[in-house]
């Protein structure tokens, strides 16, 4: 869970991003689901597709 360790260390998001190798925008996301709901809100739920 290594996005939500970053934001626990108070990294930014385009720094999160860069390391993670994804766009602002996903972590802009995660972060927003981390602090409603914590490590927990960020575990998978599988693809959306599977689950249709």
């Amino acid at each position: 869970m290594r996005a939500a360790d970053l934001f626990e260390q108070g990294i930014r998001q385009s720094g999160v991003a860069g390391m993670l190798g994804v766009t602002p925008q996903a972590v802009s996301l995660w972060r927003r689901v981390w602090a409603e709901g914590g490590r927990e809100a960020l575990l998978s739920k599988g693809r959306a597709a599977a689950r249709t």
